[in-house]
């Protein structure tokens, strides 16, 4: 798993109730911002959903094998009582 960061552009000094341009564009940096941290948040949290997968596989995997092992065992100890 990695993680990505971006740095967005620094706000401009320059901005002034009359500079209507730099107004939109801080506003569009500021969607921008808060889309790269509703992206970074839901990749974190896909992550651990597909950790949380992996692990229930696992374990699953693991029941499956303990499972034939005892069918396995009970098998054996039938026929040795018959």
């Amino acid at each position: 798993m990695s993680f990505h960061f971006f740095e967005l552009n620094k706000i401009p000094n320059d901005i002034s109730a009359d500079n209507i341009t730099a107004e939109s564009e801080l506003r569009e940096r500021e969607r921008l911002w808060e889309k790269a941290r509703h992206d970074e948040a839901q990749a974190l949290s896909n992550a651990r959903e597909e950790a949380r997968k992996e692990e229930q596989e696992k374990l699953q995997g693991v029941i499956t094998e303990k499972d034939a092992e005892i069918a396995r065992l009970k098998a054996l100890l039938e026929a040795q009582t018959k």
